[in-house]
């Protein structure tokens, strides 16, 4: 499977074989980068909102627009001040950063911050 996030309100998860969509997750703000890790959907939105989906949850649904509301969209942070243009994982981290230059570290198990590396407002 595969995310596709098409800088619209939604991320369609695919199915690579068929290249059919199963399902498209629904955000309330324009969503700019999505990753897929061990079930989990992380998708990077406009206002420097991150969002977190049970991709098993999400494909159970009835519903082919599964939105934010739904049981599946499992967690959402507001701690960037800008839009996340970038989502990555490495090993156990999550990485993002916003468009005013804060990158923000955190476990990708529980979501919570590791640390921040840049603050532009520090240096000002």
């Amino acid at each position: 499977m595969s995310v596709i996030a098409s800088k619209s309100l939604k991320v369609s998860i695919f199915f690579q074989e068929t290249f059919s969509c199963l399902k498209s997750l629904r955000h309330e703000s324009k969503v700019l980068n999505a990753t897929l890790n061990d079930g989990i959907v992380v998708v990077g939105c406009q206002y420097g909102l991150l969002v977190f989906w049970n991709l098993k949850a999400a494909l159970e649904s009835s519903a082919v627009v599964v939105d934010i509301n739904h049981q599946s969209c499992v967690k959402i942070l507001s701690e960037h001040s800008g839009a996340i243009p970038n989502v990555v994982i490495d090993g156990g981290e999550l990485i993002t950063d916003d468009y005013d230059g804060v990158v923000i570290l955190r476990k990708m198990n529980s979501h919570s911050e590791i640390r921040s590396i840049f603050h532009p407002e520090k240096y000002y």
